[in-house]
């Protein structure tokens, strides 16, 4: 039932890849003179005037095509009419349907032998006729495998490799539908691995010209991925007809193959094809391993696809296990990392996850990743897990060195603890060290993330602002609109003056992203504008932004607390008139404004969220409200901890008596 629904889509999508008009090659176009409007709906004529083109220009490698087409043989060419890879698909099965397959002999060369990506390619190239499924599948696990060991070493003869590698291709999309799930699985993964490892989706593993990883890119993800795209479309159809003989590890692995690969297709219902992995899933989750888990809700979370059923039902089935102690820590890392990056939410799966951490007598096995994951995802699905942060916390400040982490994870670890509320002071310390010595690393997104979490927490940490200024300035034009923001409000909390960072073209890159601010960056912008007042910089806003940045600072409504309420009863009761909710000037509200000896005094009522931790450190943003308000507005702030007044209880006469000592103090 689920093939009868597939095939026709599968084959709806190939076809309107033809829409695309891509060219084969410009120059054989040209030099046949052949109209687009012929691929886009080709007849059988044009289809073998293109076949026959193109094999004039591959005359090396392949022998003469047969003229006599005939409409039957060219049933599936409008799917094989966009470029070359798939003409030559198109003419491996042509070539394989007039010879007959019952020659195969299915041997197999031991490939384990290869030391080399160019030796393991010439072995199976000199086999490949005779491979099985399960040979070729072989191939292309110890392909990625070597790969990813590999350097960028070339290659003796590049053209020699790279027609070798088309060949092996070509034989395994050609013989793809006599494959079992377990081959069909190994070869998708291991073709997405590859695609992963010469992808330079890390930034530093970029593919070089005449390297086994320039030609595997060409070949298997060419332009704009189209070859990537061909590949795993034709690799879903069989797995699909035999998709209810997969076991769990198959069907994982073929979930996290197009994971990888980072590759969905879309049906024209608007399903994709991860809704039918799911499908499968489900009725056999409780097949699944730790592994087989972690890699397919990380596919999910990786493509941004969505399956709350799915999600649900898995972390049910976590849930229920006795321990989690056949899971690793990337596993654990990875599935709690996809349900905060799909906000599916699951309570009950974080309380498992955290409270087996904590009980593990150390989190020595965690990498950085696993670390800057576990943190990152409970703080992003709202969990509050104290104990938690303090094991993992406690972990990275006992390592000799952090040079397992990267840039990345040691950004999202301080973020993580800053939205979390979490603290922990020596962890800040340690890695306020380890971004200094290794800013060069840090994305500007990085930078801006790290800042904005040191100044959120109230951790003004003087020597870090001053020293990560160079990376600050070389990536001013690289910043987002909230980038932008972020950093100038860390800048503002620590109240570190760098007039080579905030200048006038500083100003110029907030007019570029004028429009692409929201809210709270404008708010943030305000609270910028504000600290260079304090400094009698003369750096200034343009009027027109200065005025947006002022009226989103006041546009938040006030919403006094219970707390709020019971101190200024007690302020009238000592008959002192508060006025509540004031809007002074520097657009900050006040929670409550006196007057004592004719002057003005500003009385915050500090609740829980204007302090972190246990030690109640003020947040950033108190530590800012307390200083420009004192500074700009002229008035004395005086703060009432929450702490503080809830030891008085009841007691009327002593709550007056800590308001008098706070206002003549």
């Amino acid at each position: 039932m689920m093939w009868q629904f597939l095939r026709p889509s599968i084959r709806q999508i190939m076809q309107r890849n033809l829409q695309h008009k891509n060219k084969i090659s410009s120059t054989y176009f040209t030099s046949q003179s052949i109209c687009l409007d012929q691929i886009t709906s080709p007849s059988p004529c044009a289809v073998s005037s293109i076949l026959n083109s193109y094999h004039t220009s591959q005359r090396r490698r392949y022998s003469s095509l047969n003229a006599s087409f005939n409409a039957t043989q060219l049933t599936y060419a409008p799917s094989y009419a966009q470029h070359p890879l798939q003409l030559k698909l198109f003419q491996y099965r042509w070539f394989s349907s007039n010879r007959g397959s019952g020659n195969r002999r299915n041997q197999d060369p031991d490939m384990r032998v290869c030391q080399s990506i160019e030796e393991l390619t010439r072995m199976a190239d000199d086999h490949i006729s005779i491979m099985s499924p399960r040979g070729i599948s072989a191939y292309w696990t110890l392909l990625s495998k070597l790969l990813k060991k590999s350097r960028f070493d070339k290659v003796q003869n590049v053209e020699h490799m790279n027609h070798q590698l088309n060949d092996i291709l070509g034989h395994t999309l050609q013989d793809i539908n006599s494959f079992g799930s377990r081959d069909l699985s190994l070869t998708a993964i291991s073709l997405a691995k590859i695609v992963k490892s010469v992808s330079g989706s890390d930034g530093k593993r970029l593919p070089r010209y005449g390297t086994p990883q320039r030609i595997l890119y060409d070949l298997i993800i060419g332009d704009n991925s189209s070859n990537k795209e061909f590949i795993f479309k034709v690799l879903v159809e069989p797995s699909m007809i035999i998709l209810h003989k997969f076991d769990a590890r198959s069907l994982s692995n073929l979930i996290y193959a197009y994971g990888l690969a980072d590759y969905v297709i879309k049906f024209e219902d608007s399903s994709t094809l991860f809704d039918l992995f799911s499908q499968a899933a489900i009725p056999n989750l409780h097949t699944f391993n730790g592994q087989d888990l972690s890699n397919m809700l990380w596919s999910y979370a990786n493509v941004k696809v969505q399956n709350s059923q799915l999600f649900e039902q898995a972390g049910d089935s976590i849930v229920t296990m006795n321990n989690l102690n056949e899971f690793r820590p990337q596993s654990l890392s990875n599935i709690i990392w996809a349900y905060a990056t799909l906000d599916e939410q699951h309570p009950r799966l974080f309380k498992k996850v955290a409270d087996h951490i904590v009980r593990l007598d150390s989190v020595r096995h965690f990498n950085g990743q696993d670390c800057s994951n576990t943190v990152w995802a409970f703080a992003t699905a709202g969990g509050s897990h104290p104990h938690l942060f303090k094991k993992v916390a406690d972990h990275i400040i006992k390592l000799d060195n952090l040079n397992g982490f990267k840039s990345q994870a040691l950004s999202n670890i301080v973020l993580a603890f800053a939205t979390s509320r979490e603290t922990h002071p020596q962890l800040f310390n340690k890695l306020a060290e380890e971004a200094i010595k290794r800013q060069r690393e840090f994305i500007p997104q990085h930078i801006a993330n790290f800042l904005w979490a040191y100044a959120t927490k109230g951790q003004v940490n003087e020597h870090l602002f001053s020293s990560l200024v160079p990376s600050v300035k070389a990536n001013r034009n690289e910043y987002t609109a909230q980038g932008l923001a972020n950093v100038a409000w860390a800048y503002s909390v620590a109240n570190v003056n760098v007039p080579s960072v905030f200048n006038n073209e500083f100003i110029n890159n907030c007019l570029k992203k004028e429009d692409e601010f929201e809210l709270e960056a404008l708010r943030q912008l305000h609270q910028w504008q504000l600290w260079q007042i304090e400094n009698k910089s003369g750096v200034s806003l343009p009027l027109p932004l200065k005025t947006r940045c002022y009226e989103a600072f006041i546009s938040e409504d006030p919403t006094p607390s219970k707390l709020q309420d019971d101190v200024v009863s007690i302020l009238s009761l000592m008959g002192l008139q508060p006025k509540e909710e004031v809007l002074l000037k520097s657009g900050y509200r006040i929670d409550a404004v006196v007057e004592v000896n004719r002057k003005q005094i500003a009385i915050e009522v500090d609740g829980p969220s204007h302090f972190i931790g246990r030690n109640r450190t003020r947040t950033g943003s108190t530590i800012l409200k307390h200083r420009q308000v004192a500074a700009l507005d002229e008035m004395k702030v005086v703060s009432v901890p929450y702490w503080e007044w809830n030891k008085l209880k009841e007691d009327s006469e002593k709550k007056q008596q800590y308001l008098r000592g706070l206002l003549e103090h």
